[in-house]
């Protein structure tokens, strides 16, 4: 997993405001940042500044077919807010990762 830089320029840029409460970056990857936006709730941003209604669709789309996934909130321009969840990532199941299912799931 990509390990969080801040470069989104709204992270950059808020960090240096006197005043504003602190702005938590959650984690950093290929095209976009994640922050603590709210209580419970993310704000993904895509730093290219692309739409983010195509991801908002499909991390809709899971849920309306009564699977568990995150609520999309809100999402406009390069922002989707979402709620925050906790647990592990799908990648963290690889063998060699810190939290790993083991041998019974190896073909």
């Amino acid at each position: 997993m990509a390990q969080p830089t801040g470069r989104d320029p709204l992270f950059l840029a808020l960090r240096s405001v006197p005043g504003l409460p602190a702005v938590e970056l959650l984690a950093s990857g290929r095209d976009s940042d994640v922050f603590v936006y709210d209580d419970g709730l993310v704000l993904r941003r895509y730093r290219d500044g692309r739409s983010a209604e195509t991801e908002a669709t499909i991390v809709r789309r899971p849920a309306e077919l009564g699977y568990p996934a995150p609520s999309v909130y809100d999402s406009g321009g390069p922002d989707i807010v979402m709620a925050r969840v906790v647990g592990p990532t799908p990648t963290s199941d690889r063998p060699g990762s810190r939290r790993s299912c083991g041998p019974a799931t190896r073909t």
